[in-house]
């Protein structure tokens, strides 16, 4: 009998459906993902309403979005049935709630930077910027430590001029009141 001699260059990696292939991931992990990313896009699939919104609120959906791009999932349906959500449940002015506004930004500018969209929300929480730099639930809302690190974080990853300062002076507002002792009233986020 022949021995046959198998060699591991010889093999082809076999391929499973996911997003996109994290070369850079220990072996163990990366299959692990594999295995996980399929399953995980067949649950969000199912579970996605048509409208694409996930429970028809757009800072869980810009999660999932965030999430889906992270993962390399930019052309896959979900992700694009979620930005669809995002773009359709914006408010005339381009915005939600200063906590779902920042949440769709922080997504938007990881998913698709440069959107009109994205825009219109980065004009519209830098209107909402209370004169004392932070920023409360909505427009006019009493400034909290929570609602104003989201609107940075938001900001943040803007190139805009307007933006930066923003941002910059929202984080002297949050080192005021931390070196204050954290004074700032505590408030539900996205209320």
């Amino acid at each position: 009998m022949g021995r046959r001699t198998h060699s591991k260059a010889q093999e082809k990696p076999r391929e499973y459906p996911t997003c996109s292939s994290a070369s850079r991931q220990r072996p163990f992990a990366r299959i692990a993902r594999r295995f996980a990313s399929a399953k995980s896009l067949a649950v969000l699939q199912r579970i996605q309403p048509e409208h694409g919104g996930f429970l028809e609120a757009a800072p869980l959906t810009s999660f999932v979005a965030l999430s889906l791009s992270a993962a390399g999932c930019e052309q896959d349906p979900v992700l694009r049935k979620a930005i669809q959500f995002l773009h359709a449940s914006a408010r005339p002015d381009g915005s939600w709630p200063i906590y779902g506004t920042s949440r769709v930004l922080i997504a938007l500018n990881q998913v698709q930077p440069g959107w009109t969209m994205a825009q219109r929300g980065v004009d519209w929480l830098l209107t909402a910027q209370n004169e004392d730099d932070g920023w409360g639930g909505d427009r006019g809302v009493l400034s909290s430590i929570e609602e104003t690190s989201l609107a940075i974080a938001a900001l943040s990853g803007r190139g805009e001029e307007l933006a930066r300062a923003a941002a910059s002076r929202a984080s002297r507002k949050l080192l005021d009141w931390i070196a204050d002792g954290g004074q700032c009233p505590p408030s539900p986020i996205g209320l």
